[in-house]
Order: C-alpha cells, then sequence, then structure tokens
C-alpha cells in the first residue's frame, strides 16, 4: 500500500490581510502530477488523495478562496486566499506537512555585482509574458526592442521564448512591426538565432526552464513559475539560498526596469 506525504507551503501578508497555500503529494515514488491531482480529486482515486483535496477545500472556502481555487491548487499552481489568518492547526492535524513558501523576488544588496553574473550566465527572456503586460500595450512591442538594446549595451548575453500562439496574438493587435522584429531573432548577423518557439502542445516556459536548468541562465519574467517548484529547487529556494535566478520588470514612466539588476531601460517610440 502506497504511503502519501501531503505537503502544503502557505504564506500570509499581514499588510494586505492576505495569504497563498500550494500544495504537493508524494505517493513514495513520486510527486503526483497536475493530471493525477486533478483525477483523484474528481475520481476519488486515490481515495486519500481525493478526499484530503476535498476536505482541504472546504476548510479553506471560510478563508476567501476563489472560484477557480480548487484548479489553481490541482495545477501545482498558488492559491491567493483573502485571509491573513490561515487554520494552520487544522490543516496540520488533517495531515498536511507545513512550509513556508519561499519569496522568489527579492531586493539584493548588490544590483551591479548580480548583473555582472547575469552577464556570464546569460538571460533568458519571457516575451510572451512581457508584451502581453497591459501596462506596456501603448508601446505596441516596443518594450521589447527598448529592452535588448540596452541588454545588448550592458553586454548582457541573452536569448527570447516565445509561445507559439503569441505569434498570432500580436498579429491580432495589429503589431506588426513587433512581428517583424521579433522574427528577425531567427537569423542575426552571427549567423544563429537568438529566439525559441514553443511547438504546439509545449510551453515557451517548459523549455526556457528546462535549457535555464541546463545551462544556469537567469530568467526575466513576472512569472511565479510555482508549477516548476518541485521540478527546479532553483525556482523555488533561489532567492531564500542568495542566488536569485528569476528577475521581475516593472514600467516607470516610459522606461523598462529591472529592479534587482539596476537597469532602466528607455522604450523607444519608432522601431
Amino acid at each position: 500500500m502506497k504511503s502519501y506525504t501531503f505537503d502544503l507551503y502557505y504564506r500570509t501578508d499581514g499588510a494586505y490581510q492576505n495569504s497563498l497555500v500550494k500544495a504537493a503529494v508524494n505517493d513514495g515514488s513520486h510527486w503526483l502530477d497536475k493530471g493525477e491531482l486533478r483525477y483523484a480529486y474528481t475520481e476519488y482515486v486515490p481515495a486519500p488523495v481525493g478526499s484530503m483535496f476535498h476536505v482541504t477545500a472546504n476548510l479553506l472556502a471560510a478563508y476567501g478562496m476563489p472560484a477557480n481555487g480548487v484548479d489553481l491548487t490541482l495545477s501545482g499552481k498558488q492559491c491567493h486566499l483573502q485571509s491573513a489568518s490561515l487554520p494552520l492547526d487544522k490543516l496540520e492535524s488533517m495531515g498536511w506537512n507545513l512550509k513556508p513558501y519561499p519569496r522568489k523576488y527579492v531586493p539584493v544588496a548588490d544590483p551591479l555585482g548580480l548583473r555582472g553574473k547575469v552577464a556570464t550566465a546569460g538571460l533568458s527572456i519571457d516575451v510572451s509574458n512581457v508584451i502581453a503586460q497591459d501596462w506596456f500595450a501603448d508601446t505596441r512591442g516596443l518594450v521589447v526592442k527598448g529592452a535588448v538594446d540596452t541588454l545588448d549595451a550592458l553586454g548582457i548575453s541573452f536569448h527570447l521564448y516565445l509561445d507559439h500562439t503569441m505569434w498570432g496574438w500580436i498579429k491580432g493587435q495589429g503589431w506588426y512591426e513587433a512581428y517583424d522584429y521579433l522574427m528577425g531573432f531567427y537569423i542575426t548577423a552571427r549567423g544563429w538565432r537568438r529566439i525559441t518557439t514553443s511547438k504546439r502542445g509545449v510551453t515557451a516556459d517548459e523549455i526556457m526552464l528546462h535549457q535555464a536548468d541546463i545551462r544556469g541562465n537567469h530568467i526575466l519574467s513576472r512569472d511565479e513559475f510555482d508549477e516548476y517548484d518541485l521540478r527546479y529547487d532553483w525556482i523555488m529556494h533561489g532567492a531564500q539560498n542568495g542566488y536569485p535566478r528569476m528577475h521581475k520588470f516593472i514600467r516607470i514612466g516610459d522606461r523598462f526596469c529591472i529592479p534587482d539588476l539596476d537597469v532602466a531601460a528607455d522604450i523607444p517610440t519608432t522601431w
């Protein structure tokens, strides 16, 4: 008979009066993937897993679980709750191993030093995540050019990753110049491509993170990639261990900024 381990990661925020939880289940041989978790929840097979998720969902419903909270949790994603007070004692008594969920994007003491490490290791850019941000819609994709030009000027090597569905999305926005610009990274002056598009059935995230795991690249995105936490420890614990490899971007005025690398790129107005 299999022996199941139930890990529940959590984080509370008193300032904003909310919290998050993330669940992981091991059957003694492997961590159950989202398909196995979903089947367990809907079919109660295996029964211990299905029962645990149903009872837990019923308990957390009173703590502001969103309508899609169960789906998020079964997918290995974070589920945000509208309460900073979680029933930790009850969850532990139910059989959950409670673990603090690390913060993955943290301020750094030495941005220039970290930037030097990124320049050596290389930076993988989650273009789909950048170009689809509402804050950058007015740039019609020029935000990517601004970021790339600045990274080039700073001597930071980079590679672009794009979901295959994004090409149609970009055209659908009428951003034809952005489309042509990104296509240009397939053949560069130096003879090698600097962009990868996922194939149907595979996400750009999967490819990007797999390559980063092999090569030690850093990641530029606002995604926490929580569904990959148990596959790549550097995603969950990199910042906690003092070497963050995931870096967030923000917009300040007409600049694309990466705060923990002290990078600020002017967003151009023309191609």
